[in-house]
């Protein structure tokens, strides 16, 4: 198990705990043994450790899987718009669903996604998910800054190339 300092750790407990306070008290009364078990539970979810490095080696791989030798230069090409752009969403499916995996729980509670507005990536919440998104749902808000981090750069250079022709 990863070792963080201790003030990483209480950072993590902090937003954790009001992430799981604002999925749980939804309604004016509750029972405080199934809120405490529930808020537990939650917690415990929250602060799974991923290893985020693992994830990233191999979404890496399925992102530059387009590319290929060319027989003609010995150089790297790239293959089409549509493949590049093809290859990036397998990449970050693979990302979100290994880091989901690690969650163990459906999309009960709030869950993330990503939007392009404005040539930048933002983060929209919802407490159930109803939007048809690109990339899917995280259930985790770390988990999904973690992906913009990995592929930012990479969905706001593709996701122009979406409408184009090639």
């Amino acid at each position: 198990m990863e070792k963080i300092k201790r003030e990483e750790f209480e950072d993590v407990i902090i937003k954790a705990t009001w992430r799981a306070l604002n999925n749980l008290w939804n309604s004016e009364y509750i029972n405080i043994a199934e809120g405490y078990k529930e808020f537990l539970e939650n917690l415990r979810r929250e602060v799974t450790f991923i290893d985020y490095e693992k994830i990233e080696e191999e979404a890496i791989k399925i992102l530059r899987s387009h590319e290929y030798a060319s027989t003609v230069t010995g150089q790297t090409a790239s293959g089409s718009k549509k493949e590049q752009l093809d290859c990036l969403r397998k990449a970050v499916l693979y990302f979100r669903d290994e880091c989901n995996k690690e969650r163990r729980r459906g999309l009960h509670g709030k869950v993330y996604y990503f939007s392009k507005e404005d040539n930048e990536l933002v983060i929209h919440s919802e407490q159930t998910a109803t939007q048809f998104t690109r990339y899917g749902y995280f259930k985790n808000y770390d988990d999904c800054v973690e992906c913009l981090r990995v592929f930012g750069k990479y969905i706001l250079g593709l996701e122009q190339m979406y409408w184009e022709e090639d």
